[in-house]
């Protein structure tokens, strides 16, 4: 079946299928560039307020599992990471793996289901997705994707001096989301000084 011709790496050509006036089924199959342009284009957003009573389940392919269920919880989102493909109503994969005939394009043409790309698999890239994708406002003076770049610098920083590293003020957010980011590479972190320069400082593992 077209699932086994997917696990085995073979082509699979993508359709869709559709149930007529009469009943009958009417199968059309686009060219494969016609259907990257579909898949490659963002998907409606998914508003909050709108279909409270689940979850949107969202399957990341060559994307950080940990750092999409972080942001989830982080933003209190109706959604969870998928497992499978099988379960995902979304993908969120990079541009690099979004190429027209890709395993992961083939099995989401199979599934009828849509893909989200993102340009590279960071924290920050993620989060911007999320924001975008369930219309969470951001305050204007929050460059919340900045401060995530800053303390992915930090700990790279930490890890390879051995030293202590401060970050810039942030607010209280937005530090939660520098120390979740912190423990996910077993290093420590703790606010310090006075608002409104109260700020992260992460500090090298025990």
């Amino acid at each position: 079946g077209a699932v086994d011709r997917i696990l085995r790496g073979y082509p699979v050509h993508p359709e869709f299928r559709r149930k007529s006036a009469g009943g009958t089924i009417e199968i059309e199959k686009p060219t494969r560039d016609e259907f990257k342009e579909l898949v490659e284009k963002h998907t409606p957003p998914y508003p909050l307020g709108e279909g409270e009573d689940r979850e949107l389940k969202i399957y990341p392919f060559a994307v950080n599992r940990k750092h999409l269920d972080r942001g989830i919880r982080s933003l209190r989102l109706p959604a969870h990471v998928a497992s499978t493909l099988d379960d995902a109503d979304i993908v969120v994969t990079t541009k690099s793996r979004s190429r027209s005939g890709t395993k992961i394009m083939t099995g989401a043409s199979e599934h009828q289901v849509p893909v989200h790309v993102i340009r590279r698999n960071t924290a920050a890239q993620i989060m911007k997705f999320l924001r975008y994708y369930f219309r969470v406002q951001k305050d204007v003076e929050i460059d919340e994707e900045g401060a995530l770049r800053e303390v992915e610098l930090a700990i790279h920083q930490v890890q390879s001096s051995g030293k202590s590293a401060d970050l810039s003020p942030q607010n209280a957010y937005i530090r939660r989301l520098q120390h979740q980011f912190v423990e996910q590479y077993r290093l420590k972190s703790q606010s310090v000084g006075e608002e409104p320069n109260r700020r992260l400082r992460v500090y090298p593992a025990l």
